[in-house]
């Protein structure tokens, strides 16, 4: 029969604060000795199987406890607060240590955990700025949520090889829950045996020692900014499964430069380009299908671009290259500056869109087309001459670039298509060619600062909508061509030019 040892059962202390339970009891009750600052060391004997919730929260000046053999379980909050406690050995018989259970003892440098413990409680060592090393057992398959937080002298975390859990669909390895071992900046060693299975949200987030991650189970799951802050852990290797699961924001905040692209990977996942700082693909050398050139993500020979890396910030082209497959520019949000080489002669549609930072592009000569979107979004692109090879230019091809002060259209072209030029507010002044015969709807439309448009007298169609909510625009034209009756009936200003 289960004896439970209450708060209202006072036990006489020994002499230097020294606590002894003994007798018949099972467990101790919950909150039993809370708040008991004149309790200095503990000894529990056998018969004990249970330390309840709290039972020794709060006993700010106890330093040593000795647990017994036969224990079973720690409960939640059972010595938080503990602060001058420095060495804890749980016994071997122990399976269950609740939530919070060692929180606060910020004076602990070492724990000794059982071979059995099959459960960690959240929170259990958040905090700890003197804990240095910790050896997890083999029969752990979670590290539960703050587990380690903050514990900004650990330098080294060991788990076995483990066996599957027994739960369905665990096939083995481990689990870091939630920011498990978030700001443990010393951390260098991950020394985990068994395959990570799964790492919640910023499990390593600010482990700015780590330099190399675990390796990852078929079919692991990455959380959101799992890697934040982890400065020196630069490589990130896609499992040869192709079956690691990513979070949108997984790697978002993270120091990774360099993706290792096993064989039968043909696409990068587009998760792997909101890494803002990976630089270099590294392709191995049994994929049939792809290459790395100069650390981009090409065909095997060379001649097709399919991805260029998002950390990149300038480019020129390799020689080897001759075509830009779609997307190959995708979330190269960091690229300022590229130069383009004449053995390339088509762009694809979108192939520069959402490129914020572009300011600067070297087009070739060989390439005759503007496609659509090309430059849609490119936020920091100021000006821009187009080759004179150009002969068209597509709906929204440089739409929201918001910065675009000035560009110079080449004289081939014989149409501004459909919203080319919308909500390019920093446009002030645009010459149309005489080569344009029609400017179609929305091309020019919400540019606010758009003051001037010289508008040719072969331009004899001009959509109603061509140049909505141009608040300043006066359009500078002959008087008996198109464009000038364009602008009598639209209330438009107008300068008169003489033939």
């Amino acid at each position: 029969m289960e004896k439970i040892l209450e708060s209202t059962d006072r036990l006489k202390l020994q002499g230097g604060g020294k606590l002894c339970i003994a007798g018949s009891y099972t467990a101790i009750g919950a909150r039993a000795f809370e708040n008991r600052v004149d309790i200095e060391r503990v000894q529990i004997l056998d018969s004990i199987e249970s330390v309840g919730d709290g039972a020794f929260a709060g006993c700010g000046r106890l330093k040593e406890i000795l647990l017994p053999k036969g224990l079973k379980r720690i409960g939640s909050r059972a010595f938080d607060g503990c602060s001058a406690m420095k060495r804890i050995a749980i016994p071997d018989t122990v399976e269950q240590i609740g939530d919070h259970a060692l929180a606060g003892c910020v004076s602990l440098i070492s724990v000794e955990f059982p071979e059995q413990l099959r459960r960690l409680g959240a929170w259990s060592f958040e905090n700890f700025g003197s804990l240095i090393g910790v050896n997890l057992p083999a029969c752990l398959h979670e590290i539960p949520e703050r587990a380690f937080f903050g514990c900004g002298s650990l330098y080294q975390v060991t788990l076995p090889q483990n066996a599957p859990s027994g739960k369905k669909g665990d096939s083995g390895g481990i689990a870091i829950g939630r920011s498990a071992f978030e700001r443990c900046r010393c951390l260098r060693c991950l020394r985990i045996g068994p395959a990570a299975r799964r790492l919640d949200d910023r499990a390593l987030a600010e482990c700015s020692s780590l330099a190399e991650l675990p390796a990852f189970a078929d079919g692991a799951y990455l959380g959101d900014h799992v890697l934040a802050g982890c400065r020196a852990c630069r490589t990130l290797a896609i499992p040869p499964s192709k079956q690691l699961r990513l979070a949108p924001e997984a790697l978002a905040d993270s120091f990774i430069s360099e993706l290792l692209v096993p064989n039968g990977v043909i696409k990068i996942d587009e998760v792997y380009l909101r890494a803002p700082r990976l630089k270099r693909f590294t392709v191995a050398r049994g994929n049939r299908s792809r290459s790395a050139v100069e650390g981009l993500f090409c065909s095997k020979d060379g001649r097709v671009l399919y991805q260029c890396p998002p950390g990149l910030e300038r480019l020129a082209l390799p020689e080897s290259i001759e075509k830009i497959a779609p997307g190959a520019f995708a979330g190269c949000v960091k690229l300022a500056r590229l130069k383009i080489h004449d053995r390339v002669k088509e762009l694809p549609p979108g192939v520069f869109a959402g490129c914020t930072a572009l300011k600067s592009v070297e087009l070739p000569e060989t390439i005759t087309e503007i496609p659509r979107r090309a430059f849609e979004g490119c936020a920091s692109l100021r000006e821009f001459v187009l080759p004179e090879s150009i002969t068209a230019i597509g709906p929204r091809a440089f739409a929201e670039c918001t910065a675009l002060k000035r560009i110079i259209l080449p004289a081939a072209i014989t149409e501004i298509a459909t919203q080319t030029f919308a909500d390019c507010a920093a446009l002030q002044r645009i010459v149309i060619p005489p080569s344009v015969k029609r400017i179609a709807p929305g091309a020019f439309a919400r540019c606010s600062a758009l003051g001037r448009a010289a508008i040719p007298p072969g331009t004899d169609e001009l959509a109603g909508g061509a140049f909505t909510a141009c608040e300043q625009l006066k359009i500078i034209a002959p008087t008996d061509s198109p464009a000038w009756r364009y602008a009598e009936k639209k209330k438009i200003r107008r300068e008169m030019v003489i033939r």
